[in-house]
Order: C-alpha cells, then structure tokens, then sequence
C-alpha cells in the first residue's frame, strides 16, 4: 500500500491589506504549490533523460516538457492570485 505525505504549509501568518489570511485561502494555496512541486518531481526524469532517447523523439518530449511547464506555471498563477485576492 502506498502512503502519501501530506504536505503542510504555514500561510496563517501572511497578511494580506492589514488583516490575517483566512484559513480555506491558506490551506488553497498550500494545495496548489503542493501540486505544483509533485508535478515539477513528475517532469524532471523526463527532462534529465532527453539526452539518452533518440533526437527523433525530441521533438515530442519537448512538446511534453512544455505542456507539463505550462500546467505548472498555471498553478502558481492561480496560488499568486490567491494571494492578492
């Protein structure tokens, strides 16, 4: 059976306009930085492997490397807006 770590970060602290982050906020924006770095573990074999696969399959790791960057960016975006909201 595989367990899964969960991830806890400490956000209560963060002031946003003078008044202390709601908890739901925080625990959101734990939630989407946690996803952010599993995602970022998921990627990195693919992107430190590229050098021993064939040049002709380059083209669609890259694609992928990219898609996986892009998802990954999403979700900071979203946790940064939280932060601002």
């Amino acid at each position: 059976m595989c367990k899964t770590a969960k991830l806890h970060i400490d956000l209560r602290r963060l002031w946003r306009l003078g008044a202390p982050m709601d908890r739901d906020t925080a625990d959101l924006i734990a939630q989407l930085c946690a996803r952010a770095g599993m995602a970022m573990e998921d990627t990195s074999p693919i992107a430190l492997s590229i050098g021993s696969t064939s040049v002709e399959q380059w083209p669609a790791t890259i694609d992928q490397l990219t898609q996986d960057a892009e998802r990954i960016l999403s979700l900071l975006h979203a946790a940064r807006m939280m932060m601002r909201a």
